[in-house]
């Protein structure tokens, strides 16, 4: 839970680099190689969860998040 105004700022900038993120995928046609992955790896899947439900800051969502076998997975 966000409990002080620093706290709201940075979860602020967090979710707009989340946003431009979303919006290019979809631009370039990435938005349905990251939902194949997501239903492969449970580390993306829970992230993708984690970003609409509102449960997790931003910040915390992209550092659980960060992986290799993740980083793998999306470049191929």
């Amino acid at each position: 839970m966000i409990t002080s105004y620093q706290s709201l700022k940075g979860e602020m900038h967090d979710g707009c680099g989340v946003r431009i993120f979303t919006n290019h995928c979809t631009r370039f046609e990435f938005m349905g190689h990251l939902l194949a992955i997501a239903a492969l790896d449970s580390v993306c899947m829970e992230a993708m969860f984690d970003s609409v439900s509102g449960h997790k800051p931003y910040k915390e969502i992209l550092l659980n998040s960060i992986s290799f076998p993740l980083t793998v997975n999306m470049i191929r």
